[in-house]
C-alpha cells in the first residue's frame, strides 16, 4: 500500500473529536478520533491537495487491483464497486453542490505496542506552531486550522481508495465548543492574540507519540 505524510492547507475545522472516548464508528464498531477540514472547492490550495490524493491513488498497486477485479466482475457486481478518494465534494440536503470540499481524517483511539494497548494522543498546535494542552477545551465547528497525518491507499473486495489518518491539528483561530448557554470569559485560559490567533497553554514535548495510522 502506498502512503505519504500530508498536511492540509488552512481551512475550516469541523466535527473534531480528539479526546476522551472519541466518536463511535457504527460501521467499524469501534471508537475513533477524527477531524474534518473544509475549504472552498475552487481554492487553488484545496485543488492542489485534492490532486495530491488523486495522484497517490492513480499510482498505487491498489488501484490496479481494484481495476482488475472490476473488469472481471459481472455487470451486476460492477454496480456495487466504490472508490473513496479521501475527500468529499459537499452537497446540501437536496443533493446540490455547496461549493466546498471536505477532507476527513480519522485514527483509532487505541493502538498496540510491545507493552500492550495504549491510548492514542492527537497533538494540538497553536497559531505559532507551538504544542499546547487543550485541557477540557473542545474544538468547535468553524475553527480555523490545519490537519496533519498520513494518506494511505487501500483495496478490499469491491471498494478502494485513500484513507487519511489523523496525527495532529494546528488551531489558528479557535471556536470553542460548549455544551451550555454560558458565554466564555475573555480573560480565560485560551485567550487570543490581537490577530485573533489561538495561543493555548504550552506543553513540553515528549518522546511518546501516537502512530500515524489507525487501521
Amino acid at each position: 500500500m502506498a502512503k505519504t505524510r500530508v498536511t492540509t492547507p488552512k481551512g475550516e475545522l469541523n466535527w473534531v473529536f480528539i479526546n476522551g472516548e472519541g466518536s463511535y464508528n457504527e460501521l467499524a464498531e469501534k471508537y475513533e478520533y477524527k477531524a474534518t477540514l473544509t475549504m472552498p472547492i475552487d481554492d487553488h490550495e484545496a485543488q492542489a491537495f485534492k490532486q495530491k490524493l488523486d495522484e497517490l491513488w492513480e499510482n498505487s498497486q491498489e488501484k490496479a487491483q481494484y481495476e482488475k477485479a472490476f473488469a472481471e466482475a459481472k455487470p451486476a457486481m460492477q454496480a456495487k464497486f466504490e472508490i473513496h478518494p479521501g475527500y468529499v465534494i459537499d452537497e446540501d440536503d437536496h443533493g446540490n453542490p455547496t461549493g466546498t470540499i471536505s477532507f476527513r481524517f480519522k485514527t483509532n483511539t487505541e493502538f498496540e505496542t510491545k507493552k500492550g494497548v495504549k491510548q492514542a494522543k492527537i497533538d494540538v498546535y497553536n497559531a505559532q506552531a507551538k504544542k499546547v494542552d487543550l485541557g477540557d477545551t473542545k474544538i468547535g465547528n468553524g475553527s480555523i486550522g490545519r490537519i496533519s497525518g498520513t494518506a494511505m491507499t487501500w483495496y478490499r473486495a469491491q471498494a478502494g481508495g485513500v484513507s487519511l489518518y489523523l496525527s495532529s491539528i494546528q488551531v489558528i483561530k479557535l471556536v470553542e465548543y460548549v455544551e451550555n448557554e454560558f458565554t466564555a470569559e475573555e480573560d480565560g485560559d485560551f485567550v487570543s492574540t490581537e490577530n485573533n490567533e489561538f495561543t493555548g497553554v504550552p506543553v513540553e514535548d515528549t518522546d511518546e507519540q501516537s502512530p500515524d495510522v489507525g487501521v
